[in-house]
């Protein structure tokens, strides 16, 4: 039995999309994934910029070699971070597939009819 609540009301049969409406809906729900994804990794090397500038001036002032061990892990995972946010946009640019580039042919002919008639006459011959 469908959930088709509409199709059940009128008794009809519903249409099963094609395979093209379904590559299009995995796209869209893919897109919106990543953007999801990609929000919260950006948030997340934001806060982890600023505190890298804070920790670099603890460990400045405070010469404390803990600290200095605690900027370089932050330094890591913030490289890290950096690295899986390039390799999301690669996977999502996978997913999405080869995009279609558009090409655009125009052409103005700017003249006289008897240039454009002599023009024509050429491409004949």
């Amino acid at each position: 039995m469908s959930n088709d609540g509409i199709a059940q009301t009128l008794n009809l049969v519903p249409i099963a999309p094609t395979s093209q409406e379904l590559k299009v809906a995995k796209v869209a729900n893919t897109d919106n994934e990543y953007a999801a994804v990609k929000q919260n990794m950006d948030s997340i090397i934001d806060v982890g910029t600023a505190a890298l500038s804070q920790l670099a001036e603890m460990a400045t002032l405070s010469q404390d070699a803990r600290v200095y061990r605690v900027l370089t892990e932050l330094i890591s995972a913030m490289v890290t971070a950096n690295k899986e946010v390039i390799a999301m946009k690669q996977i999502a640019s996978e997913i999405e597939g080869p995009k279609e580039e558009k090409v655009v042919n125009q052409n103005l002919f700017v003249g006289s009819t008897a240039e454009l008639a002599a023009m024509l006459d050429q491409m004949k011959r």
